[in-house]
C-alpha cells in the first residue's frame, strides 16, 4: 500500500478518537455543571406563599365586593 495513504489514515483515525474523547468528555462535565446547579436551586430557601383569591362569578370594572 502507499505509505501516504497509512500515514492519512492513522491521522484521521486518532484525530477521530481523541475528538470522540475530548467531546465526551466535554459533554459530561456540562452534563455534571447542570446538575450541580440544579441541586444548588433545590437547596436554596423556599418562596413563602400567600393565598389567591378567584372570583366564581363575572365582575366589572369598578364593581364593590362584599
Amino acid at each position: 500500500m502507499n505509505t501516504k495513504i497509512l500515514i492519512m489514515a492513522g491521522l484521521a483515525v486518532t484525530f477521530g478518537a481523541t475528538s470522540y474523547f475530548a467531546g465526551n468528555k466535554w459533554l459530561d462535565s456540562q452534563a455534571q455543571a447542570r446538575l450541580s446547579e440544579i441541586e444548588s436551586e433545590r437547596n436554596m430557601q423556599s418562596v413563602e406563599m400567600s393565598t389567591v383569591v378567584v372570583a366564581s362569578a363575572q365582575l366589572r370594572f369598578g364593581e364593590k365586593l362584599t
